[in-house]
């Protein structure tokens, strides 16, 4: 309801819906780096995770 109401608003500031267009692209333009930043941090974590599980030497001792 308020996301309505916002381009209105702007458009009625600034007498054109330009600012409007403008604002609502900076919105998608941020969601989708943050999208795309966290999906390849998560990447390098995961990648580390890996590397740092694979050095793990396990012995095993047979008693009789």
């Amino acid at each position: 309801m308020v996301f309505k109401l916002f381009p209105g608003y702007i458009a009625d500031s600034t007498g054109s819906y330009a600012p409007a267009f403008y604002v609502a692209g900076s919105c998608i333009l941020t969601g989708a780096s943050l999208f795309f930043m966290i999906y390849f941090f998560h990447k390098q974590a995961e990648k580390e995770t890996k590397a740092q599980s694979s050095l793990v030497v396990v012995e095993k001792v047979t008693v009789v």
